[in-house]
């Protein structure tokens, strides 16, 4: 499938800046890296803009893990949203970064 998706990553932040919270989920699992990178752009986007995200995004931010594409989101999350709020897997996961 060929798409242009130069304006992908500009649209993706957009949304995550303007839509509410809980319309956010997770991208298609047979996207391309490139699609998939700007989602979990997106996601950090809304874990810095709302100190929260969606139980969807936590679910694929613990299925990539702290690697690779969901690198940067996951360290977002880490930043930006309370210890106290943190799905349990994240709780671990800041206590094996910061110790």
């Amino acid at each position: 499938m060929a798409t242009d998706d130069n304006g992908l990553g500009t649209a993706a932040i957009g949304l995550a800046r303007n839509c509410p919270l809980a319309a956010h989920h997770h991208g298609d699992a047979a996207a391309g890296p490139r699609q998939r990178g700007f989602a979990y752009t997106a996601a950090g986007t809304v874990a810095r803009q709302n100190g929260t995200l969606t139980p969807d995004l936590y679910a694929v931010l613990r299925a990539e893990g702290h690697r690779g594409l969901g690198e940067t989101a996951v360290d977002d999350t880490l930043d930006y949203v309370p210890f106290r709020e943190l799905p349990l897997w994240f709780k671990w996961r800041t206590v094996r970064v910061e110790g």
